[in-house]
């Protein structure tokens, strides 16, 4: 039930630090499961070293992926989903899947029913950083503040985008005072949530770097660096 739990937050709204702490908690409790003595004889003892096995490749695909390496990366989780399916470790791979497979698409064009400040970015065009929060999430509280100064350092070169569905009833007053009590300038927009489909939104804060009309990066907004920005810039 814990390694559950743990599992749903590392998907829902968590900062970099965060998904790190739970991954490396949920490695540990794998690790102790799979280490356990087998009480149902060789059935369990099998079963214990799957789950081994399919955490040894998540925690070699998370690596890959930390480098920079998403080819890598989906090697690895396929041959998880492939070969241990009913793993603990499946269903976090499966989700990584969805986010990696939108890499080197084409990118959604963002529109609004709502905009509380700017206007929709062309992601056709240029390069944008797409933001996807809720106001009641804790660490999307604190990841969007956050992004202001990001936005800043990149004038010109970078657009940011902040999207909210305002589920669990918040207001557009609420997000107008967050705003303002946040002193943000990017543009920000309540979408009807066909955007987070688009974008293969599981958790938030979730966030897509997107240049010239392709989705060139899916992950947690505070895993994004400005190495990796740079990097996108350039090529």
């Amino acid at each position: 039930v814990l390694i559950g739990a743990l599992a749903g937050l590392t998907m829902a709204c968590a900062t970099k630090s965060d998904v790190d702490a739970l991954n490396a908690r949920m490695d540990a409790l794998e690790a102790a499961a799979a280490a356990a003595p087998a009480a149902g004889g060789a059935a369990d003892a099998d079963a214990a070293n799957a789950e081994r096995q399919a955490r040894d490749l998540y925690v070699e695909a998370r690596e890959l992926l930390s480098n920079g390496d998403n080819d890598g990366a989906k090697a690895k989780l396929e041959e998880l989903v492939n070969n241990f399916g009913s793993s603990r470790a499946a269903q976090r791979a499966e989700r990584m899947l969805v986010e990696l497979n939108l890499v080197g698409s084409d990118a959604q064009a963002i529109t609004a029913e709502h905009w509380f400040q700017g206007s929709a970015p062309d992601v056709s065009n240029g390069t944008t950083l797409v933001v996807f929060w809720e106001k009641w999430c804790p660490h999307c509280r604190r990841e969007v503040p956050a992004l202001q100064a990001r936005s800043e350092a990149y004038a010109g070169r970078m657009e940011v985008v902040g999207l909210t569905k305002q589920s669990r009833d918040t207001s557009d007053e609420a997000v107008t005072e967050f705003i303002s009590e946040n002193s943000l300038t990017y543009a920000m927009g309540r979408e009807t949530g066909e955007l987070s489909r688009a974008y293969a939104v599981s958790g938030i804060p979730a966030a897509a770097l997107v240049k010239d009309g392709t989705v060139l990066w899916r992950g947690h907004p505070g895993q994004l660096t400005d190495e990796m920005i740079d990097g996108f810039l350039a090529n």
